[in-house]
């Protein structure tokens, strides 16, 4: 038998990491069949639910760190500076008169290092133009733009796609004449 000796300040911190580990471990489990949390009906506090309560804040901790990749931020401006949008233009634009409106969709993507997303801006439910970008960090800031004119008033969006197709993110706006 061989012995193991361990740095008390440590073993103290695995000690306790591993079992937060287990407790998580345990309430996963737990909770993967509902019937336990709901077979408790007495007035009395049962341990098993105040363990499993505490777990379950544990557990929802570890769930609200999860890194899922997604669109963290998504604004329709009218310049981009920086790698950064100058000005948020919400949903709705008034449309200059006569003039050409360049509007820019700003999006930062977390999480989708190597893959590839597209912007697809619709007018009306058609597409008008279609942009692919190469996500190269874990953090990307992409941006692209459409000219608009003022025979384009009414409802558009902007469609923020990953490499299967699926939409992570939809920014609708509105392009009306300007009032006076």
């Amino acid at each position: 038998m061989t012995a193991v000796t361990f740095n008390s300040k440590a073993s103290n911190s695995f000690i306790k990491t591993f079992g937060l580990i287990s407790c998580l471990t345990v309430s996963m489990a737990a909770f993967a069949d509902d019937s336990v949390a709901s077979k408790n009906t007495t007035k009395e506090p049962d341990t098993k639910t105040q363990v499993s309560t505490k777990v379950s804040h544990a557990a929802d901790i570890v769930t609200k760190t999860d890194v899922i990749p997604a669109v963290a931020r998504s604004v329709l401006t009218t310049n981009i500076h920086a790698r950064e949008p100058v000005d948020d233009l919400g949903h709705t634009v008034e449309a200059d008169q006569g003039k050409e409106e360049k509007l820019y969709l700003f999006t930062d993507i977390r999480q989708m290092k190597g893959e590839t997303v597209r912007h697809i801006w619709y007018f009306k439910g058609h597409p008008k133009a279609h942009v692919k970008f190469y996500i190269g960090g874990d953090r990307w800031r992409v941006y692209s733009s459409k000219r608009l004119t003022k025979t384009w008033l009414g409802d558009w969006h902007v469609d923020v796609v990953d490499s299967t197709g699926n939409v992570l993110h939809q920014h609708k706006f509105s392009y009306q004449k300007a009032n006076g």
